[in-house]
């Protein structure tokens, strides 16, 4: 199985491009599967070393092209020819040319954690989500800010009285996303918070959201929330802000994290991610980091507590799968809302019985069985909704880089076990 999948959700790029699939319609397994990590400030983490006697770990290719953020936002994959690529915490850097379409290649150490930044002319530096190989090459795209592109953002945020930004100060450019890899709506601006890493709970700088039509920042109105543009994206940045480190805080409605001691979600999901700016430059962050929320000793939860699964871990249909297949009220997707029972394939059974119809041959109109145990990726349960040329499941907000997809993925690889008891966990690689 493609090991790529089964990385961990929160390592995840923008949701453009051939980096992240958008919710139902992509192209097929295979072409784009690549993952990587929340925009982070800390260094990021080389290839562990080999132990005596050991193979030495061969590198591996990491490729994609150097995308053009906000002419992409307006659709499109606009490349950056001849872009310097280099990697951010890996030790000795690794730095690579894209040609003339945009294509690069760079060849890094397996299990590695870095982050890739980007210069060309007319762009400014450009600092993106940080990078998670495994132990298979990595087809991922990069993105860099144009100079022009930046500019929008402050004429746009300032309306009638354009921001004018303060010399060696940079942008932020952040997407909003549950913890599922669902974008995230109705977020309202306040509830996006920059704080410098060394003060989080001191606020600073105001957020801005990006117009759904423009595709660019828009003035700051204490009444918008979040919402989706064509890209199936829902964003936010933070403008002039000086070179440092920084940690991003949104609260998504409706999350409601767990409470320890008797406590509640505190009204909604809480995510955090750290980020870093550089002089005159760009950063690409994602909203979802170490997620949360609840406390101990009180407060009420803010609705049903997002459904995180570890793919690392024993899964089980009853207890981590079927959960998710549930009405959004109790945390899932809300597929039983088409599968119900009169649905060919309904989801409101028992798990046991929704688990042998979804084993059974016979319900797919083609005689394909709904999971394959031999090849997880190609299992119509997860291609359905990720890869419709016309979208059937408007529930399901996977892509290949959404925690339940990769969940599931891992929970199919580990036999499609009916309870976590009877899983079998695969055999790590030699």
């Amino acid at each position: 199985m493609n090991r790529k999948l089964l990385s961990s959700f929160l390592f995840g790029s923008l949701a453009l491009g051939s980096a992240g699939l958008t919710a139902c319609v992509g192209e097929a397994p295979g072409e784009n599967e690549g993952t990587e990590a929340d925009a982070g400030a800390g260094a990021a983490d080389a290839a562990p070393e080999a132990d005596a006697g050991e193979e030495i770990p061969t590198e591996l290719a990491v490729s994609g092209k150097a995308i053009d953020y906000f002419a992409a936002n307006l659709g499109g994959t606009p490349v950056v020819a001849n872009a310097s690529l280099a990697t951010e915490g890996l030790d000795p850097v690794v730095e690579t040319l894209a040609d003339a379409l945009g294509v690069f290649t760079m060849d890094v150490l397996p299990a590695s954690l870095f982050y890739v930044t980007a210069t060309a002319p007319g762009y400014a530096p450009s600092r993106n989500a940080s990078t998670q190989l495994l132990d298979e090459p990595l087809e991922q795209d990069q993105y860099l800010g144009s100079l022009p592109g930046i500019a929008r953002q402050y004429a746009g945020a300032g309306g009638l009285a354009p921001i004018v930004p303060t010399p060696g100060n940079g942008i932020i450019m952040v997407n909003l996303l549950r913890n599922n890899g669902e974008p995230a709506i109705d977020v309202p601006v306040a509830d996006i918070v920059l704080a410098s890493l060394e003060a989080p709970e001191v606020p600073i700088g105001t957020a801005y959201l990006v117009d759904p039509l423009t595709t660019d920042l828009s003035p700051i109105d204490v009444t918008l929330v979040s919402a989706v543009d064509g890209n199936n994206t829902a964003r936010a940045g933070f403008l002039d802000v000086p070179p440092g480190d920084y940690t991003i805080t949104t609260t998504i409605p409706g999350g409601g994290g767990g409470g320890g001691g008797g406590g509640g979600g505190g009204g909604g999901d809480i995510q955090t991610t750290q980020v870093t700016v550089s002089t005159d430059g760009i950063t690409f962050a994602r909203s979802v980091g170490e997620g949360g929320g609840g406390g101990g000793g009180g407060g009420g939860g803010g609705g049903a507590a997002t459904i995180i699964l570890d793919p690392n871990a024993p899964l089980g249909f009853t207890e981590d799968i079927y959960p998710i297949l549930q009405t959004v009220a109790t945390g899932g997707d809300g597929c039983v809302g088409c599968h119900d029972a009169l649905h060919p394939l309904p989801f409101t059974g028992t798990p046991e019985d929704t688990l042998a119809l979804l084993l059974l041959d016979a319900i797919d109109p083609a005689g394909v069985p709904r999971i394959n145990l031999l090849e997880p990726a190609l299992s119509p349960f997860v291609t359905n909704p990720v890869y419709e040329a016309i979208p059937n499941h408007p529930n399901a907000f996977w892509t290949v880089n959404s925690n339940h997809y990769q969940g599931i993925l891992a929970w199919i690889a580990q036999g499609a076990a009916l309870l976590r008891a009877d899983a079998v966990l695969p055999e790590p690689p030699a």
